[in-house]
Order: structure tokens, then sequence, then C-alpha cells
């Protein structure tokens, strides 16, 4: 659990962000069958202003596809869209399968998302299971966020 946790922190610190006012809310092995995995459109943790300032952090175990994440760069609208209730717009003009994208990866890749950015898990592509280690890291001094209770937008197809 320290080496995961350390490896991660590390990750994390690589790509700008500082790890130390965070901890380790959660870490769990998931794994799904073939053609299994795909979920909605979500963002992590339901609170906007916590979900900005945590991470999700994703390790590879097997040979897969990647978590889809958005194609455009950050854009603060369809960030929030995943935190309004009107289906509607979310559906028609933010958060649309087609402007996510995911890529192969391969044991030991590593990916990182903040917890207030729209995602979603895509089918397992192989024969084999599906292994991907998910941790996640919130501020120390914010509540402990359940990291099942994620954010699905109103409306959102599967």
């Amino acid at each position: 659990l320290s080496g995961t946790e350390s490896f991660f922190r590390q990750v994390l610190r690589t790509h700008s962000v500082d790890a130390d006012p965070l901890r380790l809310v959660d870490i769990k092995l998931l794994r799904c069958a073939h053609k299994e995995g795909l979920q909605e459109i979500h963002c992590d943790i339901p609170d906007p202003t916590l979900g900005a300032l945590s991470f999700t952090c994703l390790l590879y175990l097997t040979e897969t596809l990647s978590t889809a994440v958005p194609i455009a760069p950050h854009s603060a609208d369809r960030h929030a869209a995943c935190y309004v209730a009107d289906a509607q717009t979310v559906r028609s003009k933010l958060l649309r399968r087609h402007d996510f994208s995911s890529c192969a990866v391969s044991p030991g890749d590593a990916m990182i998302i903040r917890c207030d950015c729209p995602h979603f898990g895509v089918a397992n592509p192989n024969a084999a299971q599906r292994y991907v280690l998910f941790c996640c890291f919130a501020p120390k001094k914010r509540p402990l966020p359940d990291t099942e209770d994620q954010r699905y937008p109103q409306g959102v197809e599967q």
C-alpha cells in the first residue's frame, strides 16, 4: 500500500500537482470481463469544489483501452455541466460520447483525472479480464469523500 501511494504521489508531482496536502482516501482493484465495464459519463466526486481539488489515479495492470476523457482542452463549461440538472443541455452540447477519447494502454501505464472532470470507463475489448488499480486522493482538511458516490449528469444516455 505504501509503495502504491508513493508511486502515485510521484506521478501527481510529475504533473505539477502538489501532493503534500492530499491524502489517499481509497484504493481499489477494478476488474471486468470481456465486453463489460462501459460506464455512463460521470465525475468521481459529486461536490464540484471538492472534485476540483481531488484526483483519481489509475494504474493499468493489463493491456486494454484507457478511460475515455474529453478530447478538447479543459473547459469550465463542460466540467460544470457534470453538476447541472438541465439534462437536455448536457446531452446536446457538452457531454456527448463522441467528444471523448480512449487509447490503448499497456501494463504500467498510469492516468490522472481531476475528480470534477467528466469521463467514462469503456467496455473491455479483450477476451482476458481487465485489471486497473484505482486510487483517489483528496485534501486532508476537507470531509472524506465517498468514492462510491459519483456525479452522473441527469439524462445522459448509456
